[in-house]
């Protein structure tokens, strides 16, 4: 499981990017651990890039 820092430095964005786009829904699946611990899980997230890459 990847924290947004991670994910965020992974894909070369900003936190605050990933934060819009899991407002705006079209970001990578993510679990809510509690209210303020969000994951990414590794396969959503290829799986996330390979559906984005393909459009």
């Amino acid at each position: 499981m990847l924290t947004p820092g991670e994910l965020a430095a992974q894909l070369g964005v900003d936190v605050r990017d990933l934060k819009r786009l899991r407002d705006e829904g079209r970001g990578p699946a993510y679990i809510t651990l509690t209210p303020r611990t969000i994951r990414y899980l590794s396969s959503e997230v290829a799986d996330w890039l390979s559906d984005d890459t393909a459009d």
